[in-house]
């Protein structure tokens, strides 16, 4: 398929037609947007995150004013009246000189499980800082055989929050510029919430004014921000690292009680033909020269635009679809539910129930993710660039299933040692588990469940 995008056009196999056209032949093929790669669903939650700070009277944040770091500035800036009139929420004045009168942070929530970045710091290569840092979790730099750095020792992802709090605690300089950084970032916080389905079934807008204060995110530094740490490699292959700061569970909890809800107003402010706006913008900012490809692309970008506007599910979200249990014989293999009679040819006759129990559930899971983990020894690298290895067993006789057919959700819950491997993009459980019980459950059931990770 040749596909070639100008900004006012799409030609695809020859056939010219407008970018509205091309999407709406291709919006009903692409299912909750889950098509693509990672990379294009990325980029088009930063397109849309650009496109939305752009409007009403408001722009991006400049270098004007005198933040401490060019990383302390928030993603908005502008009046009050243009705040106002983007979200109906009056929002707090800044204290950084020198610049607009209101700045706001913006995010976008796609998962359950994925925290809200709040900034990251930068150790600069061979500082101070950074040759702390490498001494005190016991890690060199080193060079691969490809001409590529990387650190020996101890994996900078497995370090916890509270290493990272206990070391940052010993550099007191580091510990406030991080503080100021942090609310400097963080004076205003708004929220584009593609999870909460309930406001007119569109993505909800929540709104914070004073969100640094209001989260007490310097009084309780260490309950209220978790730290991670990571390595992060740029052109020519040189490693640095990289801290970066997201709010706690607490205080992602305390947003939401405090939190406007600003969405009726926020759409409203979105004016008319919002997508093809949408679609036309993220089509001129397209680099023809990127690895990207164009129908990698176009697809991210008319999905997350069909669910933005429409109020289904983003790209990334995390949240899957299965179907509720039929009655009468399932070609799912089930030899460990004692209440039906498994026939000659090893499949379930359900002679008395629409439903199996959680731990008969749990056990299926169980035994299916068990086939889809590599085998390995106790002790060696991983055998899996996308799965967990399978070793002693421990994380798979730890997933535990709970069906609320009430709500219409499956909540699964695993060992929390093992949730550290969340922060590892494709090795995360969350991804092996939504496959699993995907297969297991996908020819039983016929009505509609949220799968989601319990805490």
């Amino acid at each position: 398929m040749t596909i070639v995008i100008s900004e006012n056009y799409i030609i695809n196999n020859g056939k010219k037609m407008s970018i509205t056209d091309y999407a709406n032949k291709t919006s009903s093929s692409i299912k909750n947007g889950l098509q693509g790669n990672a990379l294009a669903r990325t980029v088009a939650l930063r397109i849309m995150s650009d496109f939305i700070a752009n409007r009403s009277g408001l722009k991006e944040a400049t270098k004007s004013g005198n933040f401490s770091k060019a990383s302390a500035r928030p993603d908005q800036q502008g009046s009050f009246n243009a705040f106002l009139k983007a979200y109906g929420v009056e929002l707090q004045k800044t204290s950084v000189t020198g610049g607009a009168q209101v700045y706001a942070e913006l995010k976008q929530k796609t998962s359950a499980d994925t925290q809200v970045t709040i900034t990251s710091l930068a150790l600069a290569r061979n500082s101070d800082e950074e040759s702390a840092f490498l001494k005190s979790f016991e890690l060199q730099r080193s060079m691969k055989e490809d001409d590529v750095e990387t650190f020996l020792g101890k994996s900078i992802a497995t370090l916890t929050s509270e290493e990272l709090h206990k070391w940052v605690d010993t550099d007191e300089k580091l510990r406030e510029s991080l503080i100021q950084q942090i609310e400097q970032k963080f004076e205003n916080f708004v929220l584009i919430d593609y999870l909460d389905k309930k406001h007119n079934s569109k993505a909800s807008i929540k709104v914070l004014p004073g969100a640094s204060q209001k989260l007490k995110l310097r009084e309780n530094f260490k309950k209220s921000v978790d730290l991670v740490a990571r390595q992060s490699r740029r052109s020519g292959g040189k490693v640095s690292i990289q801290l970066e700061a997201k709010l706690s569970d607490r205080s992602y909890d305390i947003f939401l009680e405090q939190a406007i809800d600003a969405t009726n107003k926020f759409h409203e402010s979105l004016g008319t033909n919002f997508r093809t706006r949408f679609l036309k913008y993220a089509i001129s900012t397209f680099d023809t020269t990127s690895k990207l490809s164009t129908q990698d692309f176009l697809t991210a970008i008319i999905g997350l635009a069909k669910e933005f506007q429409e109020g289904s599910q983003t790209p990334i979200i995390y949240e899957t679809v299965i179907k509720k249990l039929k009655q009468g014989v399932s070609n799912q293999t089930i030899d460990l539910i004692k209440d039906n009679v498994v026939n000659k040819n090893n499949k379930v006759q359900d002679t008395s129930q629409k439903t199996i129990s959680d731990a008969q559930m749990s056990a299926l899971v169980q035994k299916d993710v068990e086939k889809r983990m590599p085998k390995g020894p106790l002790r060696g690298p991983p055998l899996s660039p996308t799965v967990l290895t399978y070793r002693t067993g421990t994380f798979v006789n730890s997933i535990k299933l709970i069906q609320d057919f009430r709500q219409n959700m499956i909540k699964y819950y695993y060992a929390p040692n093992y949730k550290i491997h969340e922060r590892r993009g494709a090795r995360a459980p969350r991804f092996l588990l939504q496959a699993s019980i995907r297969s297991i459950v996908q020819d039983v059931y016929s009505q509609k469940f949220r799968i989601i990770r319990g805490f």
